[in-house]
């Protein structure tokens, strides 16, 4: 598995393939933080503390992950798994439906990802192989799909 890109970000430590959160997004613009603070604003109303509640790779169930924690600040994503922390920066991608972004490790990889938000739980599908958005929020081979509910 390529490692994770979420926008600039550094890692604390090293990841495994079940805890790197590969998000990424298309080629259009990054929303400008100071479009964060928005009270529609999908940014916005992703900022918090979430717990995986679920998680596949390629389709595979990876309950190991489950019960880790993502915290969202700003652009900024720490995510907990298996005691490791990774630090990432999200770039959301304006005007795309699903919203797409990326997530731009600290060395520099860039993953791409889509979010679907309802309620207090979040579904993000990633592309493993980096090359493409996801296309739905289906698991399937080359996929990280992983659901949270807000903590």
């Amino acid at each position: 598995m390529s490692p994770s890109k979420f926008g600039s970000t550094t890692t604390r430590a090293n990841s495994t393939e079940e805890s790197n959160l590969a998000l990424n997004v298309q080629e259009t613009p990054p929303i400008s933080t100071s479009n964060t603070e928005g009270k529609g604003s999908i940014v916005r109303q992703v900022q918090g503390r979430w717990v995986i509640i679920e998680a596949s790779i390629s389709g595979q169930p990876m309950d190991a992950m489950k019960g880790s924690v993502a915290e969202i600040t700003g652009n900024e994503i720490v995510l907990e798994v298996g005691g490791q922390h990774t630090i990432s920066t999200l770039e959301f991608r304006e005007g795309t439906t699903p919203l797409r972004f990326d997530a731009v490790s600290a060395g520099g990889q860039v993953a791409k990802a889509i979010l679907a938000l309802k309620g207090n739980e979040l579904t993000v599908n990633t592309s493993l192989t980096g090359d493409s958005y996801p296309a739905s929020f289906e698991s399937g081979a080359g996929l990280m799909l992983v659901k949270y509910r807000r903590e």
